[in-house]
């Protein structure tokens, strides 16, 4: 029996020896790295790739981000938002006032006023003209699905496929695929506003989003009346709000790419319509437009608004409302014949 036991003993030791040495532990696993980004100070003020991106229009929008433009219901955002889009790709100032630095090409989403009404907002902004640039401003009556759940697809598709500079998405609420526009904004606001965000870096372009503001809240307070108390504004960068009494309404501008600024206005019904920008709040300010029908008066004499138009290359309306602007301040005078003159 201790035989067969020094037998089993020696078969165990060959075996043993035959397997070799024990595995060596095996090295942990690598860590992953860690999850942010950064750049030394030194390379950041010498890397000239990095930039802050230029002003397309004046005091208002930035090349490259996002904009809310935000105001109470039926106040006139979605006029401006229009006149914008038509600025865009005509090059001519906004609102007769605000320079375009850098024409180009515009989607208008007119999610709340659709085909009809939006006709009907650029044949009275254009008074019958068809400016150079036209072909340009792409209109999209509807999107099919809320950002979130598919809608991102298609505004990436249609920018695929139209490629455009400046997106007006109107409005917010439409975004998100509610039945009806809120008082404060959510979470789900915010996320909606991020991914547009993204469309429009990876499209190299900047979105406008229209949004109403709170019932109740005071004019003059874009940050609050468009983000709320938490003054959360990193969504935005730029954030406008248009305030109306009547006729006239004041457009408060703030960001981060640009100083604050606020601006009065003035709405037409008729016979020219929509919003021209007086000057600065409480400035006596002549807008580039009266400067240059001033300047045409003086070169070319006494001249119908429809020919100073054509030749200061403006839209009849922002020189009509010049007109009547340099009118008030005594600077020009209407002739029985219709025709203007210096004063």
């Amino acid at each position: 029996m201790g035989l067969q036991l020094s037998d089993l003993e020696r078969a165990a030791a060959q075996s043993l020896i035959a397997q070799g040495p024990p595995p060596k532990p095996q090295p942990a696993s690598k860590q992953r790295p860690p999850a942010y980004n950064l750049i030394a100070a030194e390379d950041l003020i010498v890397d000239d790739s990095i930039v802050t991106p230029a002003m397309r229009i004046s005091g208002f929008l930035p090349e490259r981000g996002v904009v809310l433009l935000g105001g109470r219901p039926k106040c006139g955002k979605s006029w401006f938002a229009v006149q914008t889009a038509l600025s865009v790709v005509t090059g001519h100032p906004l609102a007769g006032y605000l320079r375009v630095h850098s024409p180009g090409r515009c989607q208008l989403w007119a999610l709340e006023d659709g085909l009809p009404i939006t006709k009907d907002k650029l044949l009275k902004l254009l008074g019958g003209l068809m400016p150079d640039g036209l072909a340009d401003l792409k209109v999209f009556p509807e999107l099919r699905h809320p950002i979130l759940r598919g809608g991102d697809a298609i505004l990436r598709q249609a920018l695929h496929d139209h490629p455009a500079e400046v997106i007006i998405l109107d409005s917010l609420f439409k975004l998100t695929g509610q039945t009806r526009p809120h008082d404060s904004i959510t979470q789900a606001d915010y996320d909606v506003i991020d991914r547009v965000r993204s469309i429009a870096t990876e499209h190299q372009a900047v979105a406008i989003i229209c949004m109403h503001t709170k019932k109740g809240c005071k004019p003059g307070a874009p940050i609050e009346n468009l983000m709320g108390t938490t003054g959360n504004t990193a969504a935005a960068d730029v954030i406008a709000e248009i305030a109306r009494t009547g006729y006239n309404g004041k457009l408060h501008v703030v960001g981060r790419l640009l100083p604050e600024g606020e601006f009065d206005l003035e709405f037409a019904e008729g016979p020219t319509w929509g919003w021209t920008i007086q000057g600065k709040a409480g400035e006596n300010v002549m807008g580039e437009t009266e400067a240059d029908v001033l300047a045409y008066l003086a070169a070319q004499g006494p001249s119908k608004p429809g020919t100073i138009a054509a030749g200061i290359r403006r839209s009849f309306g922002a020189v009509w409302q010049a007109l009547n602007r340099l009118q008030a301040k005594a600077k020009v005078v209407r002739q029985s014949d219709r025709r203007w003159r210096l004063a």
